[in-house]
């Protein structure tokens, strides 16, 4: 009804035509968006603002998504923006925000046309029209990015505009060595079960070593069957190469940190693995194996091996190793911590970088929830648990050894880290505390005040 006006930018003759009755969602939107492009025509500002807030909650009482109503109103604060800018003189400017207000319409109309053929099974139409989008100038697809996976990744979006569709998600983790990464993968893992996969790159047969994913078999399938689909890849971004284009429509970027010391610690045990290989070999254990699946079988064996006939790194070594170590991770925290949001456990996310400290995997429900999924019983999954008591003390006795005697090196890195990164200072503002267990530490109300040194599935 107020279609046609409301595409000609007659504000008034929307606000005008619109049905209070009206129980379209659509309509409702409409009317919100004109509501606020009329206030300053209005002499109780105040009240017509109001007005178009209500006007927003009723259409998601009728149906309308959380993404529909976002949407409508950054069409509304473009539209702002283009007038005030055009009153100031740039006319260019407010020229690209009036394409910009076009740009969102158009793919607002689009996405609900491909919402209702997913709806309706009809998913390779919804894939038609969402191709069609991107081919356009206002949808071109970012640099980096080839045509069929964005496509794909707009497919998902669409389908996060609906709750009777399946949740679709591509998560891209890039994390720090020993920062939780296997225990993200097992709560996923445990809460999609057979609708989850996962790539580790470094190892994984027939991964496409593109960024995001190429893979779209995953979706088809999930598309086809009407099921969800969470998909998990995993880069340490060791050669500091993986692209920071800003998350995609239907993806989201984990940042994985935790404190260095700990970190540290953990990363230089796992290290005395590799420096044994020969023997571990002997004894039919494959570093391969224990890399990739991180079963505590083997591992435990592997520390039993080295306990009884291995060795560990010379000091020299462990200061030169930690000297590369900490080179590493200050430059993946200057490249990543600078992009990364909270972790906003309180509503369900949309897509961005998102940071997660290893301390928040203590609040694996929430992160669920806000994925979508909190219809899962706790009891379901494993517990987040500290495995070391003593941050000092691992499951090697060599090991335990090693770190002890190199201390004093290993707080060196870990200020040496927090003098480079200040932001991490911020995230563990606490002295390290390496004659207790990590729980004991007290940190920052950004996220959670917990800190267990050790994934629940009980694997390195």
């Amino acid at each position: 009804m107020t279609q046609a006006a409301f595409e000609r930018g007659d504000w008034q003759a929307v606000i005008n035509a619109h049905p209070l009755e009206s129980h379209d969602p659509q309509e409702w939107l409409r009317y919100g968006v004109a509501l606020l492009q009329t206030i300053s025509l209005c002499p109780d500002g105040a009240k017509q603002q109001q007005q178009a807030a209500l006007a927003f909650v009723q259409a998601q009482k009728e149906g309308a998504p959380v993404e529909a109503v976002a949407a409508a109103q950054r069409h509304s604060v473009m539209l702002s923006l283009s007038e005030a800018l055009c009153s100031a003189g740039l006319e260019q400017a407010s020229l690209a925000a009036q394409e910009r207000c076009a740009a969102i319409q158009h793919w607002e109309g689009l996405r609900l046309q491909a919402s209702e053929a997913l709806m309706k099974g009809e998913w390779q139409a919804a894939q038609a029209l969402v191709s069609d989008w991107i081919t356009s100038p206002e949808g071109r697809t970012p640099d980096g990015v080839d045509a069929q996976t964005y496509t794909e990744l707009l497919l998902n979006a669409c389908c996060r505009g609906d709750q009777q569709l399946p949740l679709l998600w591509l998560i891209e983790s890039r994390s720090l060595p020993r920062s939780g990464h296997h225990f993200l993968k097992s709560l996923l893992e445990h809460a999609w079960g057979e609708d989850f996969s996962y790539c580790e790159g470094y190892q994984e047969p027939g991964c496409c070593q593109a960024s995001p994913c190429s893979v779209v078999a995953y979706w088809h399938f999930a598309r086809e069957h009407q099921r969800p689909h969470l998909r998990l890849l995993k880069s340490h971004d060791f050669a500091l190469s993986d692209a920071t284009f800003d998350p995609l429509p239907g993806m989201l970027r984990l940042i994985q940190v935790r404190r260095p010391f700990d970190l540290l610690v953990s990363w230089l045990e796992l290290e005395q693995l590799t420096l044994n290989r020969d023997i571990l070999n002997a004894s039919s254990i494959v570093l391969e194996r224990i890399f990739l699946y991180h079963e505590p079988e083997l591992l435990e064996e592997a520390w039993r091996v080295v306990d009884q006939g291995g060795s560990v790194m010379a000091p020299e070594q462990v200061q030169e190793w930690l000297e590369d170590k900490v080179s590493y991770i200050v430059s993946f925290l200057r490249k990543w911590l600078p992009l990364a949001s909270p972790l906003p456990l309180a509503d369900h996310l949309k897509g961005d970088n998102i940071l997660l400290r290893y301390e928040d995997l203590t609040h694996w429900q929430q992160l669920l929830k806000a994925l979508g999924r909190d219809d899962l019983k706790p009891e379901q999954f494993p517990t987040f648990a500290p495995r070391h008591q003593l941050a000092m003390k691992r499951r090697s006795t060599r090991v335990t050894e090693l770190a002890q005697a190199n201390r004093a090196l290993l707080l060196q890195a870990d200020a040496n880290v927090m003098e480079e990164v200040p932001a991490m200072q911020e995230l563990y503002p606490q002295p390290v505390n390496d004659q207790a267990a990590d729980l004991t530490q007290t940190l920052p109300a950004v996220h959670t005040t917990h800190h267990p040194d050790q994934d629940p599935s009980q694997r390195a």
